[in-house]
């Protein structure tokens, strides 16, 4: 996984101002995701045979006038950005709304110690993962004093009291509970 200090840092180079150099220098030498002189091409002729009317790439990267990026600097190494390049990171958060009675009384019963909410996204459901990493994960979840809320497609056997499974929750008024402790 890249930083995103490392990000914006090949956002520049398809930029076309020349890019501020790092600043600090970059954390690790992972390699470029950028285009090369033998990928530009392909995937130009790629692009061109679907949209023909579409503009050079090329031409598009060097002809943007504002770039909105999903960084904050309170959460990020800190880098020059050009005048062009504004920081929106967290711009589609709101204040929490109320949660279902039921889970609100859930999260509120975790007193001190708070909640961890669990979720591996919309791409990766947790009812495909192997048993052995669920179990895994259950019996570390069991372990922890915090109520665990798992986003889960399925049901599972044998769950500990701390452990609440949902299919389906309302993750930014969960994490703007106060008693969310963590999040992954």
């Amino acid at each position: 996984m890249k930083s995103n200090s490392r990000l914006i840092h090949e956002f520049h180079e398809c930029d076309t101002h020349p890019p501020p150099p790092p600043s600090p220098p970059l954390p690790s030498p992972l390699p470029s995701t950028s285009l090369n002189q033998t990928q530009r091409p392909m995937t130009h002729s790629c692009v061109s045979a679907h949209f023909p009317d579409l503009p050079p790439l090329l031409e598009i990267e060097r002809n943007q006038s504002l770039t909105l990026m999903n960084s904050h600097f309170s959460i990020t190494t800190p880098v020059p950005l050009l005048p062009s390049q504004v920081e929106v990171g967290a711009i589609h958060c709101r204040p929490a709304k109320p949660l279902p009675q039921d889970l609100e009384a859930w999260i509120a019963g975790a007193g001190s110690a708070g909640v961890i909410y669990f979720s591996l996204g919309s791409i990766a459901r947790g009812e495909t993962m192997p048993p052995q990493y669920r179990q895994a994960f259950v019996e570390a979840f069991r372990r922890l004093p915090q109520r665990m809320l798992w986003k889960y497609e399925g049901e599972l056997e044998g769950l500990p009291d701390n452990v609440r499974l949902s299919s389906w929750l309302p993750q930014q008024d969960v994490l703007g509970k106060w008693a969310t402790a963590a999040w992954r």
